[in-house]
């Protein structure tokens, strides 16, 4: 449809649509808002007048699945059975708490000896972050650099996000845990914001970590920094 066609009611009836087709909320928030950027960058050009934004809708739930080091274990082992690739880029998510999008758009001059630098380019709120890298995700960047260093970064080949949900598909159904609706690749960088959490790492180091804009974010996990405090205090 051209740009200056397109009516808030369109938005509405395709909102609607992916509702009926099962999509969850975030699902729809996440592809809506991506018209949002389209739109903006019409108007911008004067292609629109009066854009439509697509408002989001609250999301049904917080993601609060914490996978135990047994489902971890499994999982990278399963991701690696379909190659090392998938299994490095899950460590790396583990470990380092980043987002899909922008691990997949790491270039090697992004990674030093013992940090990650985010680039504001790459992240969701255009602030550049640097990450510690711990020494599991220094096993997969080394082994992914012997591997693929004529790449630009470890991940480029999964920027393409099917490629890996298919394959993280597969490894959870091997796991049995394929109707598990909070076993998915978001929860990978919850689960290392709850570990930095229940290890003592306070407020606001876990923002500045998880490249959150705002404490809103972070609350979700300050129970488990109290949770810490309290079992230092006993």
């Amino acid at each position: 449809m051209p740009v200056d066609t397109i009516t808030d009611q369109d938005l509405i009836q395709m909102a609607d649509a992916l509702h009926a087709d099962g999509k969850a909320a975030s699902t729809i928030n996440h592809r809506l808002s991506k018209f949002n950027r389209i739109m903006s960058f019409a108007a911008q050009r004067g292609m629109v007048t009066k854009p439509p934004v697509y408002r989001h809708k609250g999301t049904s739930r917080q993601r609060e699945r914490v996978f135990t080091q047994d489902e971890c274990d499994r999982l990278i082992s399963g991701l690696n059975a379909h190659g090392a690739v998938y299994g490095q880029f899950a460590t790396s998510l583990l470990w380092l708490g980043s987002r899909y999008g922008e691990t997949v758009r790491l270039r090697w001059t992004d990674i030093d000896d013992d940090v990650v630098v985010f680039r504001s380019q790459v992240t969701k709120t255009n602030k550049a972050r640097t990450i510690p890298i711990r020494r599991a995700v220094r096993e997969a960047l080394d082994q992914a650099w012997l591997e693929r260093a004529h790449e630009p970064g470890p991940f480029a080949q999964l920027r393409t996000h099917t490629v890996f949900y298919t394959r993280w598909s597969a490894a959870t159904t091997d796991m049995g845990l394929a109707n598990d609706a909070d076993f998915t690749p978001p929860s990978l960088r919850h689960t290392c914001m709850t570990r930095l959490a229940q290890d003592g790492i306070t407020l606001p180091h876990p923002k500045s970590w998880g490249g959150w804009a705002s404490y809103a974010m972070v609350a979700r996990h300050e129970h488990l920094a109290s949770s810490h405090d309290m079992r230092k205090a006993l």
